[in-house]
């Protein structure tokens, strides 16, 4: 199920998003002793991110296996590294435990880097019906419509046959080899958060969540909702094409009063 929650401001959003976040990381940790968790890239999680290490004492981090939803073919030292950014803003701060960190091996080339992640994630993370089933998988959304690294008429019917793809796509002058889950991971994980805001999100928005919609042109449609639930935090500018009314999937709604 799509579940929208729009918000006036952008603070409270973000305290909405990690309050969310730390009940269904607590209820995943008491069902199997671990949550299986996947992060995405960019700086849109910068601020949940934020009010985790503000609350880091709520989450056992010790239990939390930490992969990515997508990343670049950069050394992890290097700023343009999901891996990176995600240490800096949020696990370092934390005290998670760098062992129990995966990501990509960037020393092989592009396919072989993928490869590798897919047996690695599918070693390691339990499945359902065959697929590694995460607990929750962070995503934002570009301008463009694209999630994770699924960029618009770069992807093939490849996303619904594997479930890591290699993927090369210039955006915003970042490093264009990157790695990506498909939504045949995605769609498995038993809880995805998307994180967003801005009036240029909006049109990404209101296709992603239309009925219909290619996913060639628009990859966020894709995730479809209907074996999880999804979750999409915004802020009024981003939801304000979501007004008009047009078929939309199944879903459950929520608009903020201001924020105290």
């Amino acid at each position: 199920m799509q579940k929208i929650q729009i918000y006036e401001e952008e603070e409270q959003l973000f305290k909405k998003a990690a309050a969310l976040f730390l009940t269904l990381a607590e209820r995943a940790i008491q069902q199997h002793k671990k949550l299986y968790l996947a992060l995405s890239g960019g700086g849109t999680p910068d601020q949940l991110y934020a009010n985790l290490v503000l609350q880091k004492d709520l989450l056992a981090w010790q239990d939390v296996e930490v992969y990515f939803s997508d990343e670049r073919l950069v050394p992890v030292t290097d700023a343009g590294s999901n891996y990176y950014q995600a240490a800096k803003q949020l696990l370092d701060q934390v005290g998670h435990p760098k062992e129990q960190r995966y990501f990509p091996n960037v020393s092989l080339s592009h396919e072989e880097a993928a490869a590798q992640y897919e047996y690695l994630i599918c070693q390691q993370v339990p499945k359902k019906e065959g697929i590694p089933c995460f607990d929750i998988i962070l995503l934002g959304l570009g301008n463009d419509g694209h999630t994770a690294s699924l960029f618009p008429h770069q992807i093939g019917n490849e996303i619904f046959e594997s479930l890591i793809v290699p993927v090369t796509a210039k955006y915003k002058n970042r490093p264009s080899k990157r790695i990506s889950m498909t939504p045949k991971m995605i769609n498995r994980a038993a809880n995805v958060i998307f994180l967003l805001s801005g009036h240029e999100k909006a049109q990404a928005v209101y296709h992603s969540l239309m009925e219909g919609q290619d996913w060639h042109i628009w990859p966020a449609s894709s995730i479809s909702g209907d074996k999880n639930d999804v979750y999409w935090f915004m802020n009024e500018a981003a939801a304000e094409h979501l007004e008009i009314p047009v078929p939309m999937k199944p879903i459950v709604g929520e608009k903020s009063a201001p924020a105290d």
